[in-house]
């Protein structure tokens, strides 16, 4: 099936199919271009799909941070949900934490995918973000505890 017969129905099923890291080893941070990445292979607990969760931090900005589930289709990789930092604005979010995800009407317009963001308090950092997103793409074998929001934003 080609990324633009997904529905959302379909999109949503991805995201909260249960998932577990396909190795008991965590993953070793990587230093890449100005940050830090850290990426964790998962399986589906029950079928065939494989997926990534892409944690990325600026090591100069600390509000500067992305938490990625990305889909690894037969067609290519698709990113389903992004849990990002405050560092930039996104159309009327100004400088605060947003979640984007792939919607059915991005990819029929040819646009990028995960193009519709909504704005959170579920986070401020991205430890925050980590469980979040675990939390959203039902990820068992992460550890993402939760966090606290901060009193003082």
């Amino acid at each position: 099936m080609a990324h633009e017969s997904l529905t959302d129905e379909m999109i949503d099923s991805l995201i909260r199919m249960p998932k577990e890291p396909i190795s008991r080893t965590p993953p070793k941070p990587k230093e890449k271009a100005g940050h830090t990445e850290l990426n964790f292979h998962l399986r589906a607990v029950d079928g065939d799909e494989k997926f990534s969760l892409l944690l990325r931090q600026n090591n100069q900005v600390e509000r500067d941070f992305s938490c990625v589930l990305q889909w690894h289709s037969p067609e290519g990789d698709l990113i389903l949900l992004r849990c990002n930092g405050s560092s930039h604005p996104h159309g009327k979010i100004r400088f605060k934490c947003h979640i984007h995800k792939t919607t059915e009407d991005a990819l029929r317009r040819g646009w990028k995918p995960e193009s519709h963001a909504e704005f959170t308090e579920a986070y401020t950092l991205l430890d925050g973000a980590k469980h979040t997103i675990v939390t959203l793409a039902n990820i068992s074998g992460v550890h993402a505890p939760p966090i606290p929001p901060s009193l003082f934003q």
